[in-house]
């Protein structure tokens, strides 16, 4: 009798472990992923992504994700071999800024593979894009940008003003992600290195070539120049922007008038500004044309249209 109920008891205890062992494999072949989705044969014309979510549209921007991913990895590591014996800064920079322009990166024309929810519950979704249309598509956006970079610096000139200098600052932004990714998978681009050196010869501020009218008040002279000290450096190097300034006064100073003449190396005027202010006393008027040449002049700066566009700041609020 105990015989029997031993032998009972382990047969008891070999089914409930054979059930639990079935239970656990149908769990794990339940939280697979489907088989076309783990064993898609890729091509090497194309870049992949795959992405899992709990709807079609997540899915589909993981996979995204993973696809641009795999470009960056590979731009990276590139990047980082090619470049950094010239300058480990920009080597940096450039890592730097393709991590964040990845939305950047031409991936509209991603095609769906295949996208399908799994007995799990969750979608899967893989995603190519073919690389040689990917490449030409951002060599064209690469050359259109580099395209705006001549007008903001005419032959010969080895400076830029204020609101040249900004823009190429946010072309550049574009413009050395998209060179790094070409380059990186050897598709040669019009190089960038002459534009660059005028750049960053003129930061953190662009040099300018400073001139103010004879006879003029000290004082004034001075409360101007401290404004331009703000936004550029004087410099009396060749080839760069000049900037003359005229002032006037009446009232011993109550009244003060500044008429600024931007011109560039090829002695283009591209800005002129005509500014006064009157006040109760000389130092408040001192202190008055002092924030409106900076204003002015940041406002030129930030602005996008011609030089002249935003002229005559005299009828807008001071803020300094």
């Amino acid at each position: 009798m105990k015989t029997a109920m031993l032998m009972l008891s382990r047969t008891c205890a070999t089914c409930l472990l054979g059930a639990i062992l079935l239970s656990a494999m149908q769990a794990k072949e339940y939280d697979k992923a489907p088989k076309w989705y783990m064993h898609y044969k890729q091509d090497n014309a194309y870049f992949y992504g795959n992405g899992e979510g709990r709807d079609r549209e997540s899915s589909k921007q993981k996979a995204l994700n993973d696809l641009a991913s795999s470009i960056l990895v590979h731009v990276k590591s590139k990047t980082t071999l090619s470049t950094k014996l010239e300058n480990n800064h920009i080597t940096t920079k450039n890592a730097q800024n393709i991590e964040l322009n990845t939305d950047s990166l031409a991936l509209f024309n991603a095609e769906v593979v295949r996208q399908g929810m799994s007995k799990n519950g969750l979608y899967y979704t893989i995603l190519k894009l073919n690389k040689q249309k990917f490449l030409n598509d951002l060599e064209r956006r690469y050359l259109a940008l580099r395209a705006q970079l001549a007008p903001l610096l005419p032959k010969s000139c080895q400076g830029v003003f204020l609101k040249e200098a900004s823009k190429m600052q946010k072309i550049f932004e574009k413009l050395e992600p998209m060179q790094s990714i070409l380059s990186a998978f050897d598709k040669a681009v019009s190089p960038l290195e002459r534009y660059q050196k005028v750049y960053l010869d003129n930061t953190p501020k662009p040099k300018v070539r400073l001139s103010f009218s004879n006879g003029v008040d000290e004082e004034i002279k001075e409360a101007i120049y401290s404004s331009y000290m703000r936004l550029m450096q004087e410099s009396n190097e060749p080839h760069l922007y000049s900037l003359q300034t005229t002032i006037y006064t009446q009232n011993g100073g109550d009244y003060i008038g500044v008429n600024l003449v931007v011109k560039d190396c090829q002695d283009k005027v591209i800005l002129t500004k005509n500014l006064q202010v009157e006040q109760d006393n000389r130092g408040d008027a001192i202190e008055a044309i002092k924030a409106e040449v900076f204003k002015s002049l940041r406002d030129y700066r930030n602005s996008d249209g011609q030089g002249n566009s935003d002229i005559d700041s005299k009828d807008n609020a001071i803020e300094f």
